[in-house]
């Protein structure tokens, strides 16, 4: 399961977003999840800093920095935040992926 966040410290994605993950993360690894990963258009030295911020480390939720936005562009999952300074970042999104192949989208 993989959710995108628009910015790591932004208050929705850090007061919201990732807490809901938090909470239902050892549910989603007793269904059989592998890998719960937050990914957002982050250095991953920031996503790695949000990850201990947030608790998500101890929740076993990896941080994924998407840098130049490759990824959210290639799945067309984009949002223009540069009006508020934030350049092209992730829309809020998840999907769950098995072996390799997106098989459920949610935004």
């Amino acid at each position: 399961v993989v959710f995108g966040i628009p910015g790591a410290y932004t208050p929705t994605c850090q007061h919201k977003h990732v807490p809901s993950y938090i909470d239902c993360a050892s549910q989603l690894k007793q269904s059989g999840v592998d890998i719960v990963a937050c990914l957002s258009v982050n250095d991953p030295f920031v996503m790695h800093a949000f990850g201990k911020t947030t608790h998500a480390d101890v929740a076993n939720i990896e941080m994924w920095s998407d840098v130049n936005a490759q990824f959210v562009q290639s799945i067309g999952k984009t949002i223009d935040g540069s009006k508020v300074g934030l350049g092209i970042r992730a829309k809020r999104f998840s999907l769950y992926a098995q072996n390799g192949t997106i098989k459920c989208f949610f935004e």
